[in-house]
């Protein structure tokens, strides 16, 4: 049976631009910089750290009012092995808009 987590390596900081409707949408792959496991890695989701009870999803949506100011969003990457373990770790979104308002 296999008890080992997965080791996490993920980007500290990842730029995010939006699109030119004021979107962006994120994928937890963006994340990864190369996380393993010794029987592989089963899946990987994110949510935003300052909504504890929200739900782990594929990506996440940003928008323009996550670009406001210096402001950084703090990303929750969890990866699961095929056994079922999980491992966590923290990135920092940085969300431009390049574009600003029409």
């Amino acid at each position: 049976m296999d008890d080992i987590v997965p080791t996490m390596i993920c980007r500290e900081f990842t730029d995010i631009s939006l699109t030119l409707d004021g979107t962006a949408i994120v994928c937890a792959d963006k994340f990864d910089e190369g996380i393993h496991d010794n029987c592989g890695i089963d899946s990987l989701f994110i949510k935003r750290m300052n909504e504890p009870d929200s739900l782990y999803r594929d990506c996440l949506n940003f928008t323009c009012d996550d670009a406001c100011g210096d402001t950084s969003i703090m990303v929750i990457l969890k990866a699961y092995d095929f056994s079922g373990n999980t491992n966590e770790c923290m990135v920092e979104a940085r969300i431009y808009d390049k574009l600003g308002p029409t």
